[in-house]
């Protein structure tokens, strides 16, 4: 069979410059709240009909900042997080493939949003988290 391994990296940093016009949410959205680094390592094996990939993520910290006003800003903080992917496939026909896998295999959470961003506890995740909330599949 044939190995095949991969490397690939974003860097970004965002500012804003002169935001008055631009709310201080708004301005962390664009600026901290996506992580400003995120890794991706891949290998895809191939051996006649059969395949197996995976690829293990990094995604970097991130800071999500909200103003319910009255001067409350509540800020956190999330630290980096790896993601595992993984899939196999069978090709059964020249037309036809049969691929199984799983997205975030490990099943990993991102972390609890502190006490002042869960509303209550409703949303106990960010709905900014790179790497999901809804559980592995």
């Amino acid at each position: 069979g044939a190995l095949r391994l991969g490397w690939t990296a974003s860097f970004n940093r965002t500012t804003v410059n002169g935001g008055g016009n631009v709310g201080l949410e708004e301005v962390n959205t664009l600026t901290d709240a996506s992580p400003r680094q995120r890794h991706i390592f891949s290998a895809q094996w191939q051996g006649g009909q059969w395949g197996l990939s995976g690829r293990l993520t990094r995604h970097g910290s991130t800071t999500r900042v909200f103003d319910f006003g009255d001067g409350f800003v509540p800020r956190q903080t999330y630290g980096a997080v790896w993601q595992l992917d993984l899939e196999a496939q069978v090709q059964l026909t020249k037309a036809l493939g049969l691929s199984f896998g799983a997205v975030n295999a490990t099943d990993k959470y991102p972390t609890r949003s502190i006490p002042d961003i869960s509303y209550f506890g409703n949303f106990p995740y960010d709905v900014l988290s790179p790497i999901g909330f809804n559980s592995a599949y």
